[in-house]
C-alpha cells in the first residue's frame, strides 16, 4: 500500500499543506521521535518546495518514487492527516489479508 502518490496529488493541488508538514517536523524534532538526519532531509525538501516550482517538482517526485532507497526517507514523511482518514482506511482495507491463515 502506497499512499504517497495520493499525497503528491493533494500537494500539487494545494501546496499550502507543505506548511503543515513543516509544523509536523518541528513537533517531531521537539519530541525526538525520528532520526535527525531524515528530519533535516525533509526540512530541506519542504523548504525548497515552498521556494519555487523546481523544489515543488522535486518534492512530488520524492513522494511518487517507490524505490527501495527512497522508502527509508518516506518512512518518516511528515504528512500526518494526508490523505484524509477515509481514503487511508480504504487503502489499508485493499491491502489487508488474514495473517492467521496458512
Amino acid at each position: 500500500m502506497n499512499l504517497f502518490p495520493s499525497i503528491a496529488d493533494k500537494i500539487a493541488c494545494d501546496p499550502a499543506v507543505i506548511g503543515a508538514a513543516l509544523e509536523t517536523l518541528g513537533h517531531w524534532e521537539t519530541m525526538g521521535v525520528a532520526p535527525p538526519a531524515r528530519l533535516a532531509a525533509w526540512r530541506r525538501i519542504l523548504r525548497d518546495a515552498m521556494r519555487g516550482q523546481a523544489g515543488l517538482n522535486r518534492l512530488l517526485a520524492v513522494l511518487r518514487d517507490d524505490s527501495e532507497r527512497n522508502r527509508r526517507l518516506l518512512d518518516f514523511a511528515p504528512f500526518a492527516g494526508l490523505p484524509p482518514r477515509e481514503e487511508r482506511r480504504k487503502a489499508f482495507a485493499k491491502c489487508a489479508y488474514d495473517h492467521c491463515s496458512s
